[in-house]
């Protein structure tokens, strides 16, 4: 009897150095996570509970607190099994299991205790990206395989630019974050951009050859072709029908194609005419519209001869056809505005005055609206003047839209009464329309300012009237060019003076590219003392973080800001509403930047959890500029 009673008491005692270690001994060693307790799950003690726990940075060691911890018997972080070592009754350390994939700081961690006491913990990813307000970081294509942005209380801005004045779109790289980077099947992304000129945005239409542009005209039309100057609302008066073929073979006033317009508006310095083929002539009847048109000259009055000579030449007049007022056509078309550009060339039949063209939709337009349009086809005419005159050259490509959308910029701010910093939400009445003074550019992602992709060279399209004319208005700031009156030559007689003109008679393609370089954004940065792509980046992060980043933050990081508009938003939230990318969100997209232009997107915060992202197919070159910048 006396062996059996020794083995009995042998176990018995490797029970309680058992129940001991696995409860009591805070230096005991941890149980093995590769071999779980095969026991049934277990019902807590009476008070057993886990009730905090550190944060969970992979493969370190986390401090997780409760009551009556040495009841603990099998501890699991998001379903895996780990080890653990008893500190005290209230105190328990595991080692956090290490790092899956391009994982999420602040993703929630499920922390379950004898398989039924529950806590939600937060990963720690150390790695992830944590910046100072203003501060920003050019991120690399080995920083894109993962991207792991900090789950503070942080404002976001990934941008990325393409810097290249070349006309080409870039597919730089495929870009998914949340539940897309995690494993799950990609959502279909369509693979290109489209570019193309739509309906409703004005659109240089002078029906004017290259042989003409080189030729100006040298007939100096002293008397209009009709007496335009004596024009009162409810005449009808004759129009040279510049786009009919027969003006070509026209000898004798008589034989000019010409139209009957009816004058609906007369103020000082513009007349207002409706070519009675128009469809809906009747509707120019209304006395309500007839003032709108009217309303529209005053406006355009106060503000377009004094943006021209703050944007364009501090000299100029109006030529003195029509009595030195401009001629507005409105007619079936379907750009919103355009320019007849053959009544300043001094060829037969011109009227020496500005014509504009605008559509017959505008009868349904704010007076203010209507202005701005006026100031656009206005600034376009000044543009051209010089070369009509052969006192200079004219502009070519993007610039020129750009010029003009800027001239309506500088109008729009006269009317606010403040060169710098008016309220951009809050336009007064009477004031003309300013496409930008709102940012970011809603078309920088798609459009480029030099054109459509492929598109020959000299060709612009509608980036120009946006990105364009935001690059230019940079430019301008940089130049010191926002005050309403200038002392000396503006920024544009000066890119006149370093231009190429075309020469007289024939020209050869190499003259007109020469032409064209003359005006590009490389030849606007050295006018300016800039290269083109620290011009295209500064202008870029102007647009997107304009008073969204605190004053003194953008100062101390060097982050470029505009001070053409408050940009301030009413609502109190800081960050645009369009280009979100939410944290805890799935996001899958392709994304490709058109030359001159950027992708972007805002990271609001929220919900204490951070961004991981991964691109693929990642195809950065040096003019690319990928940049992740925090806000607030």
């Amino acid at each position: 009897m006396r062996g059996p009673l020794r083995w009995a008491g042998t176990v018995a005692a490797l029970f309680t150095a058992f129940q001991m270690a696995g409860c009591e001994n805070p230096t005991s060693p941890l149980l093995d996570p590769s071999n779980p307790p095969t026991e049934e799950p277990t019902t807590p003690a009476a008070g057993f509970a886990i009730t905090s726990v550190g944060a969970i940075v992979p493969g370190a060691s986390v401090e997780l607190r409760g009551r009556s911890l040495a009841e603990l018997t099998h501890l699991s972080v998001d379903g895996n099994a780990v080890g653990f070592q008893v500190v005290s009754d209230s105190v328990v350390r595991f080692t956090a299991p290490p790092a899956v994939g391009c994982d999420t700081d602040g993703r929630p961690v499920q922390v379950v205790a004898n398989h039924a006491s529950t806590l939600k913990g937060a990963l720690r990813v150390e790695a992830a990206i944590r910046l100072e307000v203003g501060q920003s970081k050019i991120l690399s294509a080995a920083d894109l395989v993962c991207l792991q942005i900090s789950a503070g209380a942080e404002d976001y801005l990934l941008s990325v630019g393409s810097f290249t004045t070349e006309k080409v779109t870039d597919a730089v790289f495929r870009l998914q974050a949340g539940s897309a980077s995690q494993g799950q099947s990609p959502a279909k992304v369509a693979g290109g951009i489209a570019f193309g000129v739509g309906a409703g945005h004005d659109r240089p239409d002078t029906h004017t050859s290259r042989a003409a542009l080189a030729n100006p005209g040298s007939v100096a039309v002293s008397a209009p072709f009709d007496n335009y100057a004596a024009a009162n609302v409810g005449d009808l008066v004759r129009m040279v029908d510049w786009s009919n073929p027969q003006i070509s073979s026209a000898k004798t006033l008589d034989e000019l194609p010409t139209y009957l317009a009816r004058v609906i508006a007369v103020t000082a310095g513009q007349i207002f005419v409706v070519d009675t083929r128009t469809s809906n002539l009747a509707e120019f009847d209304n006395a309500g519209v007839m003032y709108g048109f009217y309303k529209a000259g005053e406006i355009a009055d106060q503000y377009m001869l004094r943006a021209l000579h703050a944007v364009v030449d501090p000299q100029l007049t109006l030529p003195d056809g029509a009595g030195g007022r401009m001629m507005n056509v409105i007619a079936t078309m379907q750009a919103s505005g355009s320019v007849f550009i053959e009544d300043i060339m001094g060829v037969f039949g011109s009227s020496n005055m500005f014509t504009s063209r605008l559509s017959r939709s505008l009868a349904r337009a704010s007076s203010e609206e209507i202005a701005r349009v006026v100031i656009h086809e206005a600034a376009h005419l000044a543009d051209a003047l010089p070369h009509y005159r052969d006192t200079g050259p004219s502009s070519a490509g993007w610039y020129t839209e750009a010029l003009a959308v800027s001239v309506e910029d500088m109008a729009a701010r006269m009317g606010m009464g403040t060169a710098h910093q008016p309220d951009a939400w809050d336009l007064r009445p009477d004031v003309p329309g300013s496409r930008i003074r709102l940012g970011p550019s809603p078309s920088a992602m798609v459009l480029s300012p030099w054109g459509p992709a492929g598109s020959p060279i000299g060709v612009s399209g509608l980036g120009a009237y946006d990105r364009g004319a935001r690059i230019l208005r940079y430019a301008q700031e940089k130049a010191g060019e926002l005050s309403f009156d200038r002392a000396g030559t503006t920024l544009h007689q000066r890119m006149m003076a370093q231009s190429f003109r075309l020469p007289t008679g024939n020209f050869s393609q190499a003259d007109f590219e020469q032409m064209i370089r003359s005006w590009n954004v490389e030849a606007l940065a050295r006018t300016i003392g800039m290269t083109s792509q620290k011009l295209l980046e500064e202008s870029m992060m102007a647009d997107l973080t304009d008073d969204i980043v605190p004053a003194e933050a953008a100062v101390r990081f060097g982050l470029p800001q505009s001070t053409a508009w408050n940009q301030a938003r009413p609502n109190g939230n800081p960050l645009p509403d369009t280009h979100v990318m939410q944290r805890g969100g799935a996001f899958d997209q392709a994304v490709q930047v058109p030359a001159g232009g950027y992708a972007y997107w805002y990271i609001p915060a929220g919900g204490g959890q951070g961004v991981s992202m991964q691109a693929s197919g990642v195809g950065l070159t040096p003019h690319h500029q990928v940049r992740l910048t925090r806000l607030r």
